[in-house]
């Protein structure tokens, strides 16, 4: 499927400074994962929370599946780089995923530890460790530990669109390329866009499907694996435009 974004415009300029985030429109592949680069402050992360309607776009946004509207609020998830800002550290493995259930029914909000035990037992099974920590607070995992609790429990919301801030930042290798085969894993099996945010060159085009890059707040360059323009040396140049 094909998930086409349109007046996409956020402007931040005042009389200090100047920016705003201006493309028209963009689209992105379902089943597989795209890579947004560019710059710091050259709009990646604006654009990112304005999907996840964090920030509120200027223009009315238009987003279509396969050229059928959909509704906006709420279209896609968002993880960021830092756990802190997607967990609740002094609760629990278990407990963070119930607070992250979204349920709708008053007895599983007041009951959650009984009524949810399948969901909950569901989503600790998707890893090893988190099914052994389940019972642990968060705060006692270790950074990468939780990075990968973070998007299990974002992905667990089987969102369209799976927005990935610059979360491999500050992880060690293993939970690197663990992250990487699970974001690969939530496309292909949810036919889903999963769109990862990155200044790392090497793994953006060992991992990509497709590379957007970003420069200025607008979509300069579009890149497909396999083109004559996948390579280290052009995406270096392209970064620096």
């Amino acid at each position: 499927m094909v998930i086409e974004i349109e007046n996409i415009f956020k402007d931040y300029s005042n009389s200090f400074s100047h920016f705003k985030l201006e493309i028209p429109k963009i689209q992105f592949e379902t089943g597989i994962v795209t890579f947004l680069m560019g710059h710091n402050g050259s709009g990646k992360s604006v654009f990112l929370k304005i999907l996840s309607d964090e920030v509120q776009n200027d223009k009315k946004l238009k987003i279509s599946i396969n050229g059928n509207s959909t509704k906006i609020k709420g279209f896609g998830k968002i993880l960021r780089q830092k756990a802190i800002e997607n967990l609740a550290l002094e609760l629990t493995v278990k407990e963070n995923f119930i607070i992250h259930s979204q349920t709708k029914k008053l007895i599983e909000k007041i009951l959650p530890s009984i009524l949810l035990k399948n969901y909950i037992n569901n989503k600790l099974s998707s890893s090893r460790f988190l099914k052994e920590k389940e019972n642990q607070l968060v705060s006692e995992l270790s950074g990468g530990q939780q990075q990968t609790l973070a998007f299990f429990i974002t992905a667990s919301s089987k969102s369209k669109m799976l927005l990935l801030d610059e979360f491999l930042a500050a992880t060690d290798m293993n939970t690197t390329e663990t992250l990487l085969r699970e974001s690969k894993k939530y496309a292909q099996e949810n036919d889903a866009a999963v769109v990862i945010v990155s200044h790392d060159i090497d793994v953006a085009l060992d991992n990509a499907d497709k590379i957007f890059v970003f420069s200025n707040g607008q979509l300069k360059h579009e890149l497909e694996k396999g083109s004559s323009e996948w390579g280290k040396e052009n995406l270096k140049i392209l970064l620096k435009q």
